[in-house]
């Protein structure tokens, strides 16, 4: 009898979380233990170990299982290829963030080992709360704000008429007159915040980022500048257009969402568009993008245009961190060093892996050096360092 890797995986998730196999399952997983030794122990080891497994289990029951397990399909069964004997197990019901390396190995693994074996190093940290609502806002007076730790209400200071701030968001009336002043609100690492502009634009701030914006929009444009990463929900405005600037290139909206990563250790700027149209420049370079599309503009190279997904691009606002299939560990380890404020080092280089599927953002650090762990990502905690080695 030949069963695919899905199906075993199925059947094993039934078993260990004591779901009742019927007769015709427990012969067919059966069939598959006694089809070669490696099966057989592996099967002993879950029941050996079900407390641990099931533990693991409880950590991974924060990540989103549908686009990791669209991607195990495609590159595991879609060609037909023969199951491997010595399975790692895909808790389709619970969980999918997959490694794929290689052959594209499954999830949650447990390896057989011998007597002689050493088991790999797990690492043990002091754990780490997922990051949170807060920002700095500073004035044009130069006095800086911890909004983390400002009750809700309007803010009373020396130029700050017609600010409040209310359940994690700060809004600006528009009362800054014929001779608005800058602010800037920023983000430090482990924190995000909405910001409402004085015209009604809603802005999202991702971790170590920050926008500058004037109190109040006159003239016949609206200009606000960034760094890092911000979702922006422009209100409609035809005699205003709506620009974004950053580093050397800017972005011009009438009314629309989109969302622009412009870190300054990422490789490339990516603006994706949501909803509307919108135009982005560098110098001479134009491109003019519909909604789903992506301008690239790479450190050094030319601004292009390509088919995107939102989905991806919008994840951290939504609470996710998402792999779209062709994520490297080095992209991977950036998003959890600016939410959870840590360092990431690398031991004798980077591991040449690859991510696909979704992670809450509210998985602790714990969390997260764990599951890494089992899906064969060697790290470790070393103060407010993590040490990933090949």
């Amino acid at each position: 009898m030949v069963m695919n890797n899905e199906r075993i995986a199925e059947l094993i998730y039934k078993r260990l979380s004591n779901a009742s196999l019927n007769e015709s399952e427990m012969i067919e997983l059966q069939h598959w233990a006694d089809a070669a030794e490696e099966n057989a122990a592996y099967l002993n080891s879950v029941d050996a170990d079900r407390e641990v497994f099931l533990e693991k289990l409880g950590t991974m029951l924060s990540f989103n299982q549908e686009a990791g397990w669209q991607q195990f399909r495609e590159q595991n069964f879609s060609s037909g290829k023969a199951p491997v004997k010595r399975i790692s197990v895909f808790w389709k019901a619970a969980a999918v963030f997959v490694l794929l390396a290689g052959a594209a190995w499954l999830f949650l693994q447990k390896e057989t080992r011998d007597n002689n074996s050493v088991p790999d190093e797990i690492a043990v940290v002091n754990d780490v709360a997922p990051g949170m609502d807060g920002a700095v806002l500073t004035l044009a007076n130069g006095q800086r704000m911890v909004l983390d730790s400002m009750p809700d209400g309007n803010i009373n200071a020396p130029g700050a008429t017609g600010i409040r701030l209310q359940d994690g968001t700060i809004s600006y009336a528009g009362n800054g007159g014929n001779n608005p002043s800058i602010n800037t609100l920023q983000t430090p690492r482990g924190r995000q915040f909405h910001l409402v502009l004085p015209d009604g634009t809603g802005a999202w701030l991702n971790a170590a980022s920050s926008i500058s914006f004037p109190t109040a929009f006159t003239g016949n444009e609206r200009k606000v500048r960034i760094t890092g990463e911000v979702y922006f929900e422009v209100a409609a405005n035809k005699a205003k257009p709506f620009l974004v600037e950053w580093a050397e290139a800017k972005v011009e909206v009438l009314g629309t969402h989109f969302n622009i990563n412009a870190y300054a250790d990422e490789p490339e700027a990516i603006t994706t568009l949501v909803e509307g149209k919108i135009k982005m420049m560098r110098g001479k370079e134009t491109v003019l993008l519909k909604p789903g599309q992506q301008a690239v503009l790479p450190t050094n190279g030319t601004l292009r245009l390509q088919q995107g997904d939102p989905e991806h691009a919008l994840a951290w606002k939504n609470g996710n961190f998402h792999f779209a299939g062709r994520t490297g560990l080095e992209e991977v380890m950036r998003q959890v060093a600016r939410w959870y404020d840590v360092e990431v080092v690398y031991e004798n280089g980077v591991p040449q892996q690859v991510f696909a599927g979704e992670m809450e953002r509210q998985l602790t650090l714990k969390q997260v050096v764990n599951a890494l762990n089992q899906i064969g990502v060697k790290v470790r905690m070393d103060g407010k360092k993590l040490v990933v080695r090949k």
